[in-house]
């Protein structure tokens, strides 16, 4: 396990060099996305003619309408899933409501940056936990989202072996393997990181945090499972809508959902990887899906989504109103 650990910090390190090189990550990010939006946009305007032809029946609207509950309710796991992340660290919650705070400061990941979320969280939790807890809290959140998605993958099929490789992100939390992996995702996202505490007013952490005699994570990592279970929901909602959620069986609509998801997590130039899932959803499946009604699930998706972080927030910031009216000295 020692070799296996300083191999793992190793490679880390190795990668620092590019990685902390802003420059080249931020043109590589923002050439990737150019290429996703621009390969989308030629698709519907290849397709325009039979994307006008669709007929928006009110059975389309009744699976849409189902799939806005299905993506709002994913949300809430999420954000179940990040308090759960946040007790397990040890974050002291008195005065916090940690869900009402990440539902309400999600829809500021739509900013330019894609960072601001993330600021708002740190300034909060730093008030009475820490920086270091404040900071791994959002550290940790997408990779155990990333790990939660790997998971589904190879439901798709063995797919040459990288079916099995999906497997061993979630080894990464045992107790031996903490230290360096929260060392090696600091590395990986440094230059993120100083942007993200200069904003917070939080001085990034010198000593590494102390996970000892934790256990896993596995009440976090089961609510991002449903929560990836409750976003793909939302989307074979789109897919019915249009007819063609048979074209493919349901465990590899899963795998290809979660693989192409997890993409516009890791290469994030434009918010939630708008054109980035979109592309890569497309490549997985070739041909065998109809265009025209595929690019209709996933333009009606993507409304669903936008809309239900814009629905969850006004919900919250109005609730937040309410409160304060009634019980104004509480």
């Amino acid at each position: 396990m020692v070799i296996v650990t300083e191999i793992f910090t190793h490679i880390f390190g190795r990668l620092k060099i590019l990685i902390n090189d802003e420059s080249f990550l931020g043109s590589f990010r923002f050439f990737i996305t150019l290429l996703s939006l621009l390969f989308i946009g030629n698709l519907i305007f290849i397709n325009s003619e039979m994307l006008g032809n669709i007929d928006l029946t009110r059975r389309v609207f009744y699976w849409l309408i189902l799939s806005t509950f299905i993506s709002i309710s994913s949300l809430l796991m999420n954000a179940l899933a990040w308090s759960f992340i946040c007790d397990w660290l040890g974050v002291y919650r008195k005065g916090i409501n940690l869900i009402t705070l990440f539902l309400t400061t999600n829809i500021l990941k739509y900013l330019p940056g894609g960072i601001w979320h993330f600021v708002e969280r740190i300034r909060v939790i730093n008030r009475n936990s820490g920086q270091d807890k404040a900071i791994t809290s959002v550290i940790l959140e997408p990779f155990l989202m990333l790990s939660a998605a790997l998971l589904f993958i190879p439901l798709g099929g063995f797919q040459s072996g990288f079916g099995l490789l999906c497997v061993f992100p979630i080894v990464f939390f045992s107790r031996n393997l903490r230290r360096p992996m929260l060392k090696g995702l600091k590395i990986l996202i440094a230059k993120k990181l100083e942007v993200i505490a200069s904003e917070s007013k939080v001085k990034l952490w010198k000593n590494e945090l102390s996970l000892r005699g934790k256990d896993y994570p596995y009440k976090a990592l089961l609510m991002e499972l449903v929560f990836l279970i409750l976003r793909f929901g939302g989307f074979w909602c789109c897919l019915r809508a249009f007819y063609i959620d048979l074209s493919i069986p349901f465990f590899q609509w899963l795998a290809i959902f979660c693989f192409a998801w997890l993409i516009g997590l890791v290469v994030p130039a434009a918010p939630g990887g708008v054109g980035i899932f979109e592309t890569c959803l497309f490549i997985r499946i070739g041909t065998l899906v109809p265009e025209p009604p595929l690019l209709a699930s996933l333009l009606c998706y993507r409304l669903v989504v936008s809309f239900s972080d814009l629905i969850v927030a006004f919900v919250v910031w109005l609730n937040r109103i309410y409160a304060s009216y009634m019980y104004p000295y509480s």
